[in-house]
């Protein structure tokens, strides 16, 4: 499109004469559809979901198995919180079945 035709106002759009008064949106037609793509996008939101529930399962299950037994070496503490870190969402079951299930117990025996 010219810059000459866009300040001229006896043209449409296309450049044609306003003499006639046509549609011409049906003759031509734009080649770019706006389509918002609602697969991508709820496939973005589902991965960043899963990783943020990991990272925050990391979080806690480490903080957890890091106080767990505060006068352990380090050593062990650092053994503890890999396992913890990388078996995250097992851990969390375990500190959930520890601290819950086998906390009335205790009590019992």
């Amino acid at each position: 499109m010219s810059e000459e035709n866009e300040g001229n106002a006896s043209t449409d759009f296309y450049g044609f004469s306003k003499n006639y008064n046509y549609d011409r949106t049906q003759d031509y037609q734009r080649n770019f559809q706006a389509k918002f793509d609602w697969k991508k996008t709820l496939l973005i939101i589902f991965a960043v979901s899963i990783i943020c529930f990991f990272l925050l399962s990391a979080t806690v299950s480490g903080y957890y198995a890091w106080n767990e037994v505060p006068d352990e070496k380090i050593w062990t503490k650092l053994i503890r919180l890999w396992i913890a870190v990388v078996y995250s969402p097992v851990y969390i079951f375990y500190i959930f079945v520890k601290t819950t299930v086998f906390k009335d117990a205790k009590k019992i025996f």
